[in-house]
């Protein structure tokens, strides 16, 4: 039956002999349930409710722009991976965890979703951190350069030696 998991699936009138009737939907690869006892000459309705809720979630930075690169992840009763900024999905209700990995800096919000709820979540990674003056390669540098000097310094007092040799034969 197609659209079960939002609510519009639907199967019937069917006309059926007296005993006992179950009624099963599968959606998001689990099965629901609702068993009815149809007595002679009863009218039954059998409904198969599925807890779903939807989640609107976006991923953006300061200034409200959504990063070039991201990495979005619901984890709970359904996960869904994607590299889009913005997802909206029906889930199954439940407790989940929305994370979003942009650039390096991470985002992470917990969520308890009703049967029926809409939420919305917004993620906002960090800032990047500010760009700061290299200092270490600055020190570096300096060692190198008084390393360099020392060993000419050291080269220009150093007595030379004459090594050319003349034989007489």
């Amino acid at each position: 039956i197609v659209g079960v998991a939002s609510g519009r699936g639907r199967a019937g009138p069917v006309e059926v002999i007296a005993g006992e009737y179950t009624a099963r939907s599968e959606a998001f690869g689990r099965s629901f349930l609702n068993k009815s006892v149809v007595e002679r000459g009863q009218r039954a309705a059998l409904a198969v409710r599925v807890p779903t809720a939807k989640v609107k979630v976006a991923v953006m930075e300061e200034g409200g722009k959504q990063p070039a690169q991201v990495y979005l992840v619901v984890s709970g009763p359904v996960a869904i991976n994607t590299t889009q900024p913005a997802l909206e999905a029906e889930v199954l209700a439940g407790e989940y965890v929305v994370k979003a990995a942009a650039g390096g800096r991470n985002a992470t919000e917990s969520l308890v979703l009703k049967p029926g709820e809409v939420r919305e979540v917004v993620l906002r990674p960090p800032p990047p951190p500010e760009p700061r003056f290299p200092w270490e390669l600055v020190v570096a540098l300096a060692v190198a350069a008084v390393g360099v000097a020392a060993a000419v310094v050291y080269a220009r007092r150093r007595p030379r030696v004459n090594t050319s040799s003349t034989s007489s034969r």
